[in-house]
Order: structure tokens, then C-alpha cells, then sequence
């Protein structure tokens, strides 16, 4: 599967928090480098990222998105492709659901955010996945973590054999865009850690070795690269190696600032400067 650049924007909708690098405020910067164009689309706006920081202050965004749907249309602002992540809420899934259904974009990624490491996140309710699914049909490409695959499917989570991810992979399929495309993340394998796929038919992984303890906004790392190679014409496939290979290196980058708490996210510095310099070509093309 192999997409087309065209002239139109690309949506970004996500939440955005004032302190923390992740979502949205890790979205905009790895975009920018790779040269997608952007329409940027808060689903909300937190005073920080919702773990580690206690409660945080959120304003809803869900009335504001209307407007600016209805202000683009009007200003005939057109759409390439989106990339759709942290909801939040059914009234806000209602009016992205909206949105895909009026246009014919080229690509569209959702990242389906509402789990992580066995459960499912604060707040989200068993109608939010049930959403989430309605959305999955307008996507090309899918990139839930382990945890969200099984809920996804109903499977019960279990030990990461390839029948398992082939089953998880073959289940996500059918609920999809014909055609679409899963990349799983999360996986962890003989101390290594990455995802998995299938190419033509056949399972696919990309590891690295396996970092101690817990990233907070990894998986928006990956989905927003993932798009900027996509959106580049980069096959699926290479698209996935080259997305999996840079945030793993910011990853490296996040861990070596000891003194830094892991609830500040991802440090993007290193990989900014390979996108923006496009050095990462040489080592994938």
C-alpha cells in the first residue's frame, strides 16, 4: 500500500496538554519536519498530560471542533488524509465520525488510544470502544498497542506467540477499510520490544532491544512518523521500519536524561534534527 501526496491538509486530531510531550505537542513538531500540511484539531486541552501530574484541568473542545469544521468548509479547505488519535469522549468521536463520512480522504490513520499495558484508561467506557470501532471503518491504517488489539477483538491477552498476533492481526483486519492496514505496537519478544504486521500475508516484526520501565507518549510518536512516511509514498512496510527505528531513538534519547521524570514524555531533539535534515532517507531508502 503505497499513498499519493496530494494538495489538501492533513487533519491532526488529538488532545493537547500544556505540560507533557505527547499527543499533539509530539504530533505538530514530527509533521512539520517530514512537510505534511496541517489542520490541527485539539479534541481537548489539558493543563497537563492525565498521569503523574494529579488531576488536570480540561476544556472541551467539542463545540469549537464544530465551528472550525464548519469555518474549513466555508473557506474550502481541502483534505488529504488525516491522522485521528485521543478522542476522549463520544460527543467528540461523533463529530470526527462526521467528518470522515463527508470526505473521500486518501489515507486516514487512527491511532485507537483508550488502553495501555492490560487496561483500559480512566474514564473510558465500554460505548467509547464501541465508537471507536464505528471509526476504524473509515481507516486505511490502524495502529493500536497489544492491550487495544485484544480489546478491539475480544481476545483475552496472552502470551506473544506468533498464532496469537497472526489471529489479533486477521481479526483487526475485518474491521477496517477493505484494504486497510495493522501495525500492532507494544509487542515484546526475547527482551526486545517493537511491532508487527502483515506483508503479504506473512507476519512481520521490527524489534530493538528493550527499554526499562514506562514512555509515555511512544505510541504518538510512532503514529505521527508512521503518517509522515505515508504521506512521503514510503510502502507500508518501510513506512513501519522507519517509524519503528526513530522512536525507538527517542526513546534512547528519553532514557539517558535520568534526572528528567518520565511524565515530561518523549525528547524528540535527535530525530527533529535527522527529519528536518532528512538524514533518516539515507539509512531506509
Amino acid at each position: 500500500m503505497t499513498y499519493i501526496k496530494d494538495n489538501g491538509q492533513v487533519l491532526v486530531a488529538e488532545d493537547l496538554s500544556g505540560i507533557g510531550n505527547l499527543s499533539l505537542t509530539v504530533a505538530i513538531p514530527i509533521l512539520q519536519a517530514q512537510g505534511v500540511p496541517l489542520a490541527l484539531l485539539p479534541t481537548s486541552v489539558l493543563s497537563t498530560q492525565t498521569e503523574g501530574f494529579g488531576q488536570a484541568v480540561t476544556l472541551e473542545t467539542s463545540t469549537w471542533m464544530e465551528e472550525s469544521f464548519n469555518h474549513w468548509n466555508a473557506a474550502e479547505i481541502n483534505f488529504a488524509g488525516a491522522l485521528i488519535g485521543y478522542l476522549g469522549s463520544v460527543e467528540v468521536q461523533h463529530k470526527i465520525l462526521q467528518f470522515l463520512q463527508k470526505k473521500a480522504l486518501a489515507f486516514c490513520i487512527i491511532d485507537p488510544v483508550f488502553a495501555d499495558q492490560g487496561a483500559l484508561y480512566p474514564n473510558i467506557t465500554d460505548e467509547q470502544i464501541i465508537h471507536t470501532k464505528e471509526l476504524l471503518q473509515y481507516a486505511n491504517v490502524i495502529t493500536p498497542n497489544l492491550t487495544e488489539a485484544c480489546f478491539l477483538t475480544g481476545m483475552k491477552l496472552r502470551e506473544n506467540s506468533a498464532d496469537f498476533h497472526f489471529e489479533l492481526l486477521t481479526k483487526l483486519n475485518r474491521l477496517t477499510k477493505s484494504g486497510g492496514q495493522i501495525v500492532i505496537t507494544g509487542i515484546s519478544q526475547n527482551n526486545q520490544r517493537g511491532c508487527v504486521w502483515l506483508e503479504n500475508g506473512h507476519l512481520t516484526y521490527c524489534m530493538y532491544p528493550e527499554l526499562t520501565g514506562h514512555f509515555y507518549g511512544s505510541g504518538d510518536t510512532f503514529s505521527a512518523l508512521l503518517t509522515g512516511y505515508l504521506w512521503k509514498k514510503y510502502s507500508f512496510g518501510n513506512a513501519v521500519k522507519c517509524a519503528t527505528k526513530l522512536t525507538y531513538q527517542a526513546l534512547q534519547q528519553t532514557e539517558r536524561h535520568k534526572e528528567r521524570p518520565r511524565k515530561y514524555g518523549v525528547i524528540l531533539t535527535n530525530i527533529l534534527s535527522l527529519l528536518s535534515e532528512r538524514k533518516e532517507e539515507e539509512f531506509y531508502e
